[in-house]
């Protein structure tokens, strides 16, 4: 992401970005430790359950969690951690009221499922939810609630969010972003990160300054700086609206570009 750009839909790449520990990332202990210190342990070796008290840390080496408490089921390798966690990982941090982790074959994280306040940061970047699932052995992040994902240059919001880290894309619905510069949204907003541009498909309204833009889909490119407008494009501005089969919007330069079959409806403006 360029420096330069500083229109809010340059945070529709960002939305599969977010990550709390990924499964690249080298362990800093022998594989198979798992580590738990706590002001008390009580072991139950009959329920084969360990809860743990007070000052609460938990580490594979790679990734660390702090609590109050938490309770490690020993014959289904699962930590049910509450009354507040934190999560810190080479490539951000979470935080949540409570949080479920599920554990691997080397005593590695493998699912982690937080409920409650979820708040993820990376760098500038940070994503909030409800609740979020990650699944390392398959890199795939679900977030759901209300969902909000924040840079520096805007912000976009939804009730649910997919993502597949394997192949740099992810799923955002419905989706609205919204910047200084203005908002667009749509029932749907498909992400390809590698490719730097995202889709937005069903209900796609758009509002930058004076100009007010309706779709049935839009493709935005992110390198170009453009929005693509297919299907039913109507573009309003004050004593004109405009309608065609493809617009293409440069959302930088204010400036439009019409294909296809176009007419322009001059209205008196009061």
């Amino acid at each position: 992401m360029s420096p330069r750009n500083r229109s809010g839909l340059a945070v529709l790449p960002i939305v599969i970005g977010l990550l709390l520990g990924h499964p690249t990332a080298a362990p800093a202990q022998p594989a198979g430790r798992l580590e738990l210190r706590a002001d008390a342990l009580t072991v139950n070796s009959s329920a084969q359950t360990i809860v743990a008290r007070g000052s609460v840390r938990i580490t594979d080496g790679r990734v660390v969690v702090t609590a109050p408490q938490a309770t490690y089921f020993i014959r289904e390798r699962r930590v049910v951690i509450s009354s507040g966690v934190s999560m810190t990982a080479p490539d951000g941090t979470l935080r949540s009221r409570t949080a479920t982790v599920f554990l691997g074959p080397l005593n590695t994280l493998d699912r982690l499922d937080a409920q409650g306040g979820v708040v993820v940061r990376s760098g500038p970047r940070a994503l909030t939810a409800d609740r979020l699932v990650y699944v390392l052995s398959t890199e795939r992040l679900t977030a759901t609630g209300t969902v909000r994902l924040a840079v520096p240059t805007g912000m976009a919001t939804g009730r649910s969010l997919v993502a597949d880290l394997r192949v740099n894309t992810g799923t955002l619905t419905p989706a609205q972003i919204r910047s200084k510069e203005g908002t667009i949204s749509g029932d749907r907003l498909d992400v390809d990160n590698t490719g730097r541009q995202g889709v937005l498909r069903g209900h796609v309204s758009g509002t930058f300054g004076t100009t007010r833009l309706t779709s049935e889909a839009a493709t935005v490119y992110e390198r170009e700086k453009k929005i693509v407008f297919r299907g039913k494009v109507r573009i309003a501005r004050p004593g004109r609206v405009l309608l065609a089969d493809t617009v293409t919007f440069y959302y930088e330069d204010d400036r439009l570009v019409a294909e296809g079959q176009t007419r322009i409806l001059i209205q008196e403006t009061p």
